[in-house]
């Protein structure tokens, strides 16, 4: 019998991240975001990433094949996160509907 990381446990993944892909909203500061610490849109799968930012109207992609910047170096300056399921769990696309959930988020 072998045993096998619990997913969604870090240990599931030797990079750090929580898993092998997934979408969270995260609180990320300098020197990822310009000035106050915010919240923004963060999808992964493997090293390879999305950073979307809500606020300020931009998005931020890496790629785990160009060599550069990976999901792995984001997610350890992550301050906060709040997994993208539930009532979080929407279309990336809707660019509406995000800013005023986090909108919310700021308040809370």
């Amino acid at each position: 019998m072998t045993w096998q990381p619990l997913r969604g446990s870090k240990t599931n993944s030797p990079n750090g991240l929580p898993g092998q892909r997934g979408r969270y909203l995260i609180l990320l500061g300098p020197p990822w975001i310009e000035g106050q610490p915010r919240w923004v849109h963060f999808s992964f799968r493997g090293e390879s990433f999305v950073l979307r930012d809500y606020t300020e109207d931009r998005e931020l992609r890496g790629q785990e094949k160009t060599g550069g910047v990976k999901a792995s170096d984001v997610w350890r300056a992550v301050i906060k996160n709040i997994p993208a399921v539930g009532d979080y769990f929407h279309p990336a696309d809707d660019i509406a509907w995000w800013k005023e959930a986090i909108a919310r988020l700021k308040t809370e």
